[in-house]
């Protein structure tokens, strides 16, 4: 999985998980649980009856703090 952090002046920061890129941007789903900030940053909604899911879609030099991280999925086994 990789994450990443895009800020922007005057509205903070958000925290997405990468799905993808569109035309040489990133696509992301919004990590975060506030509807809210989800308006006020018009991120669309892709949302279906099982699940909430924000994405947005931004430029590479919009992005921040690019991480990989993995998750061992035999370690509790």
């Amino acid at each position: 999985m990789i994450s990443y952090e895009v800020g922007s002046p005057g509205k903070g920061k958000a925290f997405f998980d990468a799905v993808g890129t569109v035309d040489g941007r990133i696509k992301g789903v919004y990590t975060g649980g506030s509807r809210g900030f989800a308006d006020n940053w018009y991120l669309t909604d892709e949302s279906d009856r099982s699940q909430t899911r924000y994405t947005a879609t931004v430029d590479l030099d919009g992005v921040t703090d690019l991480e990989q991280h993995r998750t061992d999925l035999l370690a509790n086994q």
